[in-house]
């Protein structure tokens, strides 16, 4: 499934590439990032330095992608990220959570301004790491569903509010991560 996404992103990219100096192109490159809330779990473990308690953290998201215009209010959308939220314990320990998510997203214009969608989110290599211990658990994950808004200031600027549900099943019988989040994302098109 990895390789399928991966041929997708690629095949998106190169036929982008080839119509990247056609003004009247369909196709657009994409950069945004952003600020993101959520992705919860239990965490327990013996260290000392991190107790036991309920991981909920604030994040940061970064991508890149390309944007098709499949008709006039129809917008396809692939990106390609790097996602770490943070969480502080007691005992001033911080655990992180990163994935390298792929989205495939599916947007329609109201106007010239608003678009809302939605689409699929796959989260590559999610882990769980703690600072100060050798804590480092890896997760499994299944597609997540995306929710998203996006306002245009400008065809070449947007500002995004999207939620994301997804969930990391953890290899060794451990508990699971809800990567339940939620993002206020700005996207350059260009």
């Amino acid at each position: 499934m990895k390789k399928l996404f991966f041929v997708a992103l690629l095949t998106s990219s190169i036929a982008s590439i080839s119509n990247a100096a056609d003004t009247d192109s369909n196709f657009k490159f994409l950069l945004g990032g952003g600020a993101t809330i959520g992705r919860q779990a239990e965490l327990t473990t013996s260290g000392s330095a991190v107790s036991d308690g309920r991981l909920k953290s604030v994040g940061t998201e970064g991508y890149g992608g390309i944007e098709y215009r499949w008709s006039d209010r129809l917008f396809l959308i692939n990106t390609l990220g790097y996602h770490v939220s943070d969480a502080r314990f007691a005992l001033g320990s911080t655990v992180h959570l990163t994935s390298i998510p792929f989205d495939g997203i599916a947007l329609y214009g109201i106007n010239d301004q608003i678009r809302l969608g939605g689409g699929v989110e796959v989260a590559g290599h999610p882990e769980l790491a703690a600072g100060s211990t050798n804590l480092r658990e890896k997760y499994k994950t299944s597609p997540g569903l995306i929710v998203e808004g996006e306002y245009l200031f400008t065809p070449h600027m947007g500002l995004a509010l999207r939620y994301v549900a997804a969930t990391y099943k953890a290899n060794n019988g451990g508990e699971d991560i809800k990567a339940n989040h939620a993002g206020v994302l700005f996207n350059y098109y260009f």
